[in-house]
């Protein structure tokens, strides 16, 4: 029977591995001959924990403590294979077998020697050891053992070390996608829901996790994965790691400076030309599908004619995913403070004012604008496209309340520049026609009324910032008063 055969060669491979251990230990690093040995039978356990059916047995068998103790030697010979062995065993698909690899390797103590190794001289160790705690952070206690480790430190500084235009992708990816889970706990990935209308919630371990990111270096490192020209895993992880670091400007997880060293390393400009990239993409989908809708010959932009022809919509999906952590950051990020003293009165910092700066420059604003009038008839294509009625709705959500969000500062006597008012119309007319429409209700039908309220409330104070353009207030008075009798 195979699988016998399987169990028999793993316990024996195992116990001969642990047995030349001890007597390399006895003897010393002596002959030649007798580490060449050892060193096979390291390479066969590593071969050993990267089946899957054979994982079960390894276990049973101590594999983990034999791996530790090589990943401690010293050795590159030995420290490469039970690298990759251990994040072999974290893989595991199976849920008894990950539930036994992590309890082992708290149990054993092994997250700190796991952890330690992400400074390891050799970037294959570096890299499998970075998967595996990727990996390890689907479990709540496992999540807890890194931190404990300190391994929020570790990951930061291996994510600000790296040359992201060189060869070092899958270690930024392990690295970031470690981060981001342990922020945001298990629940957090590629598709993770982002909503526009939700609270921050105080978490601590969230506020040190930013806060490390922010003043450990790995925030110019983000940066520049978001300025690729072209969607990928990167620049995705980059914009949902700088939307968590953005929560750290306002609510409950407010930290010191965050918004200041956000705008410094040009995070809002890079955060704007993804949106503005992201949606120059859609825009034209959307339009090309809604100039073929009475024939099936596509116009000629080959743009929109591949993603239009395309066998598959992961590809939609994510750009649109990546939209919507786009605009949680950067209402984060804009979102006006209120005096302590006249909870009405909105204080503006010059933070905000570059902020404002850097996305008007990046094209950001005209893409927001673009979102917030969509057409019901552009929603239903899009939501065609990418099979998900309910993101063109979170993608305007989120414009409408981006788009108040730079109300007062487009009117600032302060501006960022001096053509920054002549954007102010535009975002007006945006916003009364929202309200006009009433799109947030059928946008957010199946949430509270109380949501509803705090975006509305948000709109209005937006429209109320530019009513002190006369011009404007006019506007607003001849075109959205006799719909404000609607609110009440």
């Amino acid at each position: 029977d195979c699988s016998v055969l399987i169990d028999a060669f793993t316990s024996v491979a195992i116990m001969a591995a642990e047995s030349e251990a001890s007597r390399k230990d006895e003897e010393g690093l002596g002959q030649a001959n007798r580490m060449n040995v050892y060193y096979e039978f390291a390479l066969i356990v590593e071969s050993i924990c990267a089946v899957e059916y054979a994982r079960p047995m390894a276990m049973k068998e101590g594999v983990i403590s034999l791996l530790l103790l090589w990943l401690g030697s010293g050795d590159m010979d030995l420290e490469r294979p039970a690298a990759n062995a251990l994040r072999n065993l974290t893989l595991t698909q199976d849920d008894y077998t990950a539930g036994w690899v992590h309890s082992t390797l708290i149990h054993e103590k092994g997250l700190i020697v796991i952890v330690g190794q992400l400074e390891s001289g050799d970037s294959r160790v570096r890299l499998a050891m970075a998967e595996a705690i990727s990996s390890l952070t689907v479990a709540p206690h496992t999540r807890a053992g890194i931190i404990e480790a300190r391994g929020v430190k570790y990951l930061v500084q291996l994510l600000g070390s790296l040359d992201i235009q060189a060869r070092d992708e899958a270690l930024a990816l392990a690295a970031g996608n470690a981060l981001l889970r342990l922020a945001m706990g298990a629940t957090c990935s590629g598709d993770t829901h982002v909503s526009f209308i939700c609270k921050a919630q105080p978490t601590s371990t969230k506020e040190r996790i930013i806060d490390d990111i922010i003043q450990n270096g790995a925030l110019n490192s983000l940066v520049l994965m978001a300025k690729a020209e072209n969607f990928g895993s990167l620049r995705f992880l980059s914009a949902q790691l700088l939307c968590v670091i953005s929560e750290g400007c306002k609510g409950h997880t407010e930290i010191d400076g965050a918004e200041g060293q956000l705008c410094d390393a040009e995070a809002v400009s890079a955060l704007g030309k993804i949106l503005s990239r992201d949606i120059t993409f859609i825009r034209s989908s959307v339009e090309n599908s809604l100039a073929s809708s009475d024939t099936s010959d596509l116009i000629n932009d080959p743009l929109s004619n591949d993603f239009l022809t395309s066998n598959t919509t992961g590809s939609a999906e994510n750009t649109i995913k990546e939209v919507r952590h786009v605009l949680r950051g950067l209402i984060n990020i804009l979102h006006p403070s209120f005096s302590r003293e006249d909870s009405n009165t909105r204080a503006i910092s010059d933070t905000q004012l570059k902020a404002c700066s850097q996305l008007l420059t990046s094209g950001g604003l005209k893409s927001l604008l673009w979102i917030a009038s969509m057409t019901q008839d552009a929603c239903s294509k899009l939501a065609m496209i990418i099979r998900e009625p309910s993101f063109c709705h979170d993608i305007q959500i989120g414009s409408f309340q981006a788009l108040a969000c730079l109300c007062p500062l487009l009117l600032s006597p302060n501006g960022p520049t001096p053509c920054t008012a002549k954007w102010a119309p535009f975002v007006l007319s945006a916003l009364v026609n929202a309200l006009k429409k009433q799109s947030l209700v059928s946008i957010t039908s199946d949430n509270s009324n109380d949501i509803i309220t705090d975006i509305y409330i948000d709109l209005l104070q937006g429209l109320g910032c530019l009513a002190d353009c006369e011009p404007l207030k006019t506007k607003i008075i001849d075109e959205l008063m006799p719909h404000l009798l609607e609110y009440q």
